[in-house]
């Protein structure tokens, strides 16, 4: 066992052989184990189903298989404390302290330094006190915002307003490129309330996903048919809060695919669907409203079986850990078995040209 001492999940390949390049078979989640121990890692787990030819294997950190999902759903265990990426750190003390440190290029860290704007050479070092009565905080995995949500459930948000993230207005060019992103050009550079009455957040890479606390889950931003921008396929784009669903309890974002379990543990999915990460066939490559994929769904990772993150340091050399990074849907249901639907997971192929 390697990298920050992860341990492995074996996920049992149904029916075909093992495809590098393969989408979920039909698009249906198919059945992984249990997590393995540390102790017998590298072996391989019981296989339950007769006609399994394949054992296809994901890392989670250590501790992953004592999380207790079971019993009454508490969306405080889901909060973030520790986010990490290979440009910031955010950290919350346990005075509720939201604390940053890393680079600022897209104002990330509410510093209201205009100065930094596209500066990929300023770090700070010395962590920066950002704000106060924090409990969960949440960022896009290339630096373009953070966001945080306070004790008395305010939404903050500070960084680039691509795609109006920030709830600025977005200038309606004529010569405006639906393809393009252009970071660091319309920036919010101090924390700004965006919601009230919010229970979680989470952040995609240029999106994000809220769930207000009468189960209102919206989703603004934009995401891809695949995880990169220069493939001309058209993104699905919200330029303002949209409601994707109602009566949900917890939601997660990937990068670029999102999920939601309802309060009747309903499990919905939406965004990237190029490997059918999203559980269900579709026409393109993304799913552009909330569809339901799975019934009986305890808990549930888009694209990565981690909520806080592992280290507890950052440097501008810091080398980012893609161990746990994957094009997968990962559910627990409540008899207690573990799913994943997507890349590598079955018998159909996709070919990408870039």
């Amino acid at each position: 066992m390697h990298i920050l001492k992860g341990k492995r999940i074996a996920a049992v390949l149904i029916a075909g052989a093992f495809l590098l390049t393969g989408c979920g078979q039909k698009g249906t989640p198919s059945q992984i184990s249990e997590p393995v121990s540390e102790k017998n890692a590298e072996i391989s787990p019981t296989v339950e189903q007769e006609d399994a030819e394949e054992v296809k294997s994901f890392y989670a950190p250590e501790g992953f298989s004592e999380q207790d999902w079971s019993g009454d759903f508490n969306i405080s265990k889901c909060y973030i404390t520790n986010k990490l990426t290979g440009l910031n750190r955010f950290y919350i003390d346990e005075n509720h302290v939201l604390w940053g440190c890393g680079r600022n290029e897209y104002g990330q860290l509410g510093l209201n330094d205009p100065q930094d704007t596209d500066d990929t050479g300023q770090y700070y070092e010395d962590y920066q006190k950002i704000a106060e009565h924090v409990v969960h905080v949440d960022c896009s995995v290339n630096g373009y915002f953070m966001v945080y949500l306070t004790e008395n459930g305010d939404l903050y948000g500070v960084g680039d307003n691509m795609d109006g993230l920030m709830m600025n207005d977005v200038s309606e060019d004529p010569e405006y490129d639906i393809y393009t992103i252009n970071p660091g050009e319309n920036i919010q550079y101090t924390p700004k309330l965006l919601m009230s009455d919010v229970s979680y957040v989470s952040a995609g890479m240029y999106s994000l996903s809220v769930l207000k606390n009468n189960g209102d889950v919206y989703w603004w931003g934009r995401t891809y048919g695949i995880n990169r921008v220069d493939v001309a396929e058209e993104p699905m784009i919200y330029k303002t809060p949209h409601l994707m669903l109602e009566n949900a309890k917890y939601i997660s974002s990937g990068d670029t695919t999102m999920a939601a379990i309802t309060n009747d543990n309903e499990l919905y999915t939406w965004g990237n669907n190029f490997w059918g990460q999203c559980g269900i066939e579709s026409e393109g490559y993304c799913v552009e409203e909330a569809q339901k994929v799975a019934d009986d769904v305890s808990m549930v990772w888009a694209e990565k079986m981690v909520l806080n993150d592992v280290a507890d340091h950052w440097s501008p050399y810091w080398e980012m850990n893609y161990e746990y990074n994957y094009d997968n849907l990962f559910i627990l249901k409540d008899d207690g078995k573990m799913y994943a639907c997507g890349k590598n997971m079955g018998t159909e192929q996709r070919t990408l040209d870039i």
